[in-house]
């Protein structure tokens, strides 16, 4: 069995990555990384291999060392024993580093543990007071909203992200 935590990950060009790939295999596995042409990754002055085994459990990372654009694509995580093999897919893509407009916007998503609902906050509009937004704008798209249910969340965050959409547009 194979499970990755993350099977998106970004980076900046020039910066340092890790993989993180965890494996169960009983009898023990023989655990590598290929590129999405296939070949196999070993630890030189570009990659770094780490392996961290606990009984039939083996914890895989793979760093990449000074990310350049020939770095991003596709990358395998492998468990091969006696019994089979497993594989698991990573894709490591480019993220441009933001413009300060967007440094400026923070937000945070966080569990009321007493209510056992979620609560949403935005602090957009007190960091951007130059957004032009009038004072009934800028009640409806911050400050803090509670939800009872998953349904509700996830409806409400896709309108809020296209409201921070259309804002940073203007």
């Amino acid at each position: 069995m194979i499970w990755i935590p993350h099977q998106l990950v970004g980076s900046l060009l020039g910066s340092n990555v890790t993989l993180e790939c965890h494996t169960e295999a009983f009898p023990m596995s023989i655990n590598y990384w290929t590129k999405e042409e296939g070949e196999m990754i070993v630890s030189d002055q570009k990659y770094v291999t780490e392996t961290h085994e606990e009984t039939y459990k083996v914890h895989m990372q793979l760093v990449i060392l000074s990310v350049t654009p020939d770095d991003y694509g596709s990358y395998r995580c492998f468990a091969k024993n006696s019994l089979g093999s497993t594989e698991g897919s990573i894709r490591l893509y480019e993220v441009h580093e933001s413009s300060e407009k967007e440094r400026n916007f923070s937000t945070s998503l966080f569990q009321n543990v007493n209510g056992g609902q979620l609560r949403m906050t935005d602090d957009y509009s007190s960091n951007n007071k130059e957004s032009g937004l009038n004072s009934l704008d800028q009640q409806q798209n911050s400050g803090t909203s509670y939800y009872n249910s998953s349904a509700q969340l996830v409806l409400s965050l896709i309108v809020w992200l296209t409201s921070i959409n259309q804002r940073t547009l203007r």
